[in-house]
């Protein structure tokens, strides 16, 4: 089954009640090292801050008490929870049932948005982030959050079945349009939506710091109930648990850890540091749509217009091309390159040569390699390579084309003496 969104709370847990006092005790698990990750981030009181997925607004609730200064906007998708939000929280934020999808904001509203939780039930968490970057302000930062049930909470003694717990939960996600192991995937999926200066952070909680109940309220049994009543995990392996669970607690040296992937992100003032995609309209040619960087842009290059150049012109166009998309990710002007730089040298990362290939490929129709960027190549060689590629031969010089052109208008001997023979 596949939803526009995954994560109604009396679908997700078998106990309503039970599931609100398990988030409130999950933002409480996390919060004192969560609340300085967003400062890091650039969270300043007195900012018009926006959260997406309040819930019953925990979150929003804490942030108010750091930040008295900052003018607060919660939303939140399900109504049940929305009417939690208005019942705690009405006059100290603004309230509205809206989806992350399409916010009824106007572009460039808020100084911070933090998004926590939200992008792994989420079909498409792209969407979402550049819905977030649209609501920002130029340098306005935003904050996701979010798990990664590969690296999920964990023992000592180690508890097996809490393996077999997160597979049936991945396969409930997943099965409902969610990515649980989104946590991993967060600064490029922030760089695809469009932000720069993208950072990721892990916060960590353990039970020797917290104490063991404030682990135990936060993962509960309504959502492990909830999944044996849909069938995806066997009632039997919940009893294992709850054994398992007694025999960890009684063990003098025991322990508990769990982890929350936190990454952040600009949107940037003078224009967005990541690799803007070539789109087409109806009936015009490609062209690529760049932020401005002065006149060093390369309006309108696409394969067309290299296919339609002189063949000896063929390779500048494409070194312009390659220095535009070095430059655009690495946030400066394609003035301060030149091909002969090595890419090396430049700060460039694997993160925004997998940016580059993805563009290529999907523009181009040709696949570059991890390997054509990072063996000291320079942007020259780099753009010789997909000459090659395109046109599966080597670039030519105009003297070699030229020699090329005039052996096609004359032909050689062999081949006059051919045409003469056929034509007779």
């Amino acid at each position: 089954m596949h939803c526009s969104r995954s994560y109604r709370i009396k679908e997700f847990s078998t106990n309503v009640e039970g599931e609100v006092n398990r988030l409130r005790s999950q933002v409480d698990l996390f919060w004192q090292k969560e609340v300085e990750a967003y400062r890091r981030f650039g969270l300043k009181d007195g900012m018009r801050v926006l959260e997406c997925g309040s819930g019953p607004g925990h979150v929003i609730e804490n942030l108010l008490t750091a930040y008295p200064g900052c003018r607060a906007t919660a939303i939140e998708v399900d109504p049940y929870l929305v009417a939690i939000l208005k019942e705690r929280l009405e006059g100290r934020c603004d309230i509205s049932e809206q989806s992350i999808m399409d916010l009824g904001f106007t572009s460039g509203s808020f100084d911070f948005v933090i998004t926590r939780l939200v992008l792994e039930h989420l079909p498409d968490p792209l969407g979402a982030v550049r819905e977030v970057h649209r609501v920002l302000k130029p340098g306005g930062r935003a904050v996701f959050v979010d798990n990664d049930f590969a690296m999920h909470l964990r023992t000592q003694p180690e508890i097996p079945e809490l393996g077999e717990l997160y597979e049936a939960y991945c396969r409930l996600r997943v099965d409902e349009g969610g990515n649980p192991l989104i946590g991993r995937e967060l600064p490029p999926l922030l760089r695809k939506g469009g932000f720069t200066d993208v950072d990721l952070e892990v916060v960590c909680a353990h039970s020797a710091v917290t104490g063991d109940d404030m682990f135990l309220k936060s993962e509960g049994v309504g959502i492990p109930s909830q999944l044996v009543k849909d069938g995806y995990l066997p009632s039997g392996l919940l009893d294992r648990l709850a054994v398992k669970w007694h025999r960890v607690l009684r063990h003098e040296h025991h322990s508990i850890f769990r982890q929350l992937f936190v990454s952040g992100g600009e949107k940037r003032a003078s224009g967005s540091r990541g690799i803007p995609k070539l789109h087409v309209a109806p009936g015009t040619p490609r062209a690529v749509e760049r932020g401005g960087h002065g006149d060093g842009c390369v309006t309108g290059l696409g394969p067309g217009q290299v296919l339609a150049a002189q063949p000896h012109d063929r390779l500048d166009l494409l070194t312009s091309y390659v220095v535009a998309r070095v430059a655009d990710a690495l946030g400066i002007s394609p003035e301060s390159l030149e091909g002969g730089m090595r890419i090396n040298d430049l700060g460039f990362d694997s993160l925004m040569a997998v940016e580059v290939m993805d563009e290529v490929e999907s523009q181009w129709g040709v696949s570059l390699s991890l390997m054509d960027f990072f063996e000291g190549q320079s942007l020259d060689d780099i753009a010789a390579t997909l000459y090659g590629q395109l046109f599966e031969e080597a670039p030519k010089g105009p003297a070699e084309e030229s020699q090329a052109m005039s052996g096609d208008a004359t032909g050689s001997d062999e081949d006059v003496v051919e045409w003469e023979e056929g034509d007779l």
